[in-house]
């Protein structure tokens, strides 16, 4: 008879590579047994990261039952000794920072919610829960100090658990509201969101296209192109009056530094005086602190379209259209560099010669011109 040691010599040496009838033919036994032990020791995954035989696992399948078994005895002693209620609900407390709740409802006998509701509602000062809460705020005060204030609610949480300290996002963050603490980054971040809350409700324009004189009303947008497959964004800006084109920057990102330069570039091209309105749509390029911290400082008053509606912005829209008809169709395959060049000759092909049906099919510079001469 083998030991248990003798046959896992025997299957390792045959995963090595040895034949199995040699095998039983040197230890004398049946090559049917052999292929036996084999497939009782063959393992198995339990999933990408751990192996275990069928021996193992039927191992741990009898220990489980056993286990099992011992539970419902002591469980049954639990009624059976008439250890009430209350007891149990008591004796969890000092074991609830040590197993999870759904263990100790099980092996306790209590329906989770009464569990969770002795722990969070109850009313002794002494009680677990409010001892418990005490030494959590003293824990995050420490935390917060230690920081000056720059620690947000999951690097406290990643702390905690490297002290051993069990917790969740959504609790610390309860407690930061009751201890009136908050992210030094994030009260920055909300200050900034509060300087422009008013404005970014607003829109101004309210598809009334009839301006009644140059740099009143601008328009503002930015497109995608396809560039030899590549991404790159267009932004452009529009003096509503006229439809004169006043900028024009290309980038691959769509970013507030291009939205910016772009605007730039309208402002040095233009006179103009504190009440412009600049009217755009809510992307995070046009909503963002920066952007609208500059048109502030220019004394410039922002419009928004309505979420998801382009036509709120028609004028603009509609020359975004034009200008990716042009670029399809003369610049198909060439390079961004190529295509900037070709851009800003559109440009000015727009503004000096293209006629526009809203401006009696006069070109934008046209229709300034007797706008200045009086002629309009």
């Amino acid at each position: 008879m083998l030991s248990k040691a003798e046959k896992k010599t025997l299957i390792k040496r045959f995963y090595t590579g040895e034949s199995a009838k040699d095998i039983a033919h040197e230890n004398n036994i049946p090559l049917s047994t052999l292929y036996y032990w084999i497939n009782k020791n063959k393992p198995l995954r339990a999933n990408r990261y751990s192996r275990f035989t069928q021996a193992e696992y039927h191992e741990l399948k009898n220990e489980a039952d056993k286990l099992s078994i011992e539970i419902e005895i002591l469980q049954k002693a639990l009624d059976y000794l008439n250890i009430s209620r209350r007891s149990r609900l008591q004796f969890s407390e000092e074991i609830y920072s040590l197993y999870s709740s759904r263990v100790i409802a099980r092996a306790l006998k209590i329906n989770r919610s009464t569990l969770y509701h002795h722990i969070n509602h109850n009313k002794n000062e002494d009680a677990w829960f409010y001892k418990y809460e005490e030494r959590m705020k003293s824990e995050i005060l420490k935390v917060y100090a230690e920081h000056n204030g720059n620690i947000g609610v999951e690097r406290i949480v990643a702390i905690f658990r490297r002290k051993g300290i069990r917790t969740s996002s959504k609790y610390i963050s309860k407690l930061l509201g009751v201890l009136n603490l908050r992210n030094t980054k994030t009260e920055i971040e909300r200050r900034r969101r509060m300087e422009i809350k008013d404005i970014r409700k607003h829109n101004l324009l309210l598809r009334n296209y009839e301006v009644m004189k140059p740099n009143q009303v601008w328009l503002t947008d930015s497109t995608l192109v396809y560039i030899n497959k590549r991404p790159y964004w267009v932004c452009i800006c529009m003096d509503l009056f006229s439809r004169k084109v006043l900028s024009i920057r290309i980038s691959p990102n769509n970013s507030t530094r291009l939205s910016k330069s772009t605007l730039v570039a309208a402002i040095q091209n233009r006179d103009i005086k504190p009440g412009l309105i600049l009217h755009s749509d809510r992307g995070s390029n046009f909503i963002s602190y920066t952007y609208n911290k500059y048109l502030k400082d220019h004394h410039i008053i922002h419009s928004y379209s309505r979420p998801s509606t382009p036509t709120d912005n028609a004028p603009l829209e509609s020359f975004n259209r034009t200008l990716k008809d042009a670029i399809l169709l003369n610049e198909a395959g060439k390079s961004y560099s190529t295509v900037r060049k070709h851009i800003s000759k559109f440009m000015d092909y727009y503004n000096n010669k293209r006629p526009h049906s809203s401006l009696n099919y006069l070109s934008p510079n046209e229709y300034e011109d007797r706008y200045q001469a009086g002629a309009i």
